[in-house]
């Protein structure tokens, strides 16, 4: 059981302890406010396709234009531009195929 001294000093720390919970309450409002912004990419690796021995095709986006690039351990090559951003469908896999 509590004496009433121990009642009456947990009554004060509860009320003394009201301003702290209504600070922090503000503090994460704020921080719920803060919105994180980041920065968006211009490059984008679409697809790959491995070829063997470290050779691969790829499709990167960059810049709102698809480019099919050939890559090996000495260089990448710019096989083709492909304009404006197209829908891969079907990929390098079926591209690939009917070579």
């Amino acid at each position: 059981m509590w004496t009433a001294e121990q009642k009456n000093s947990g009554a004060l720390v509860m009320t003394a302890g009201r301003p702290w919970k209504a600070a922090w309450e503000r503090v994460a409002a704020f921080w719920k406010s803060v919105k994180v912004r980041r920065k968006t990419h211009t490059l984008h690796l679409e697809e790959t396709l491995s070829l063997g021995e470290r050779r691969m095709l790829a499709i990167v986006e960059w810049k709102g234009e698809k480019l099919l690039l050939g890559v090996t351990p000495q260089q990448i090559t710019l096989l083709e531009p492909r304009g404006e951003a197209q829908s891969t469908e079907g990929g390098l896999h079926d591209e690939a195929r009917h070579q």
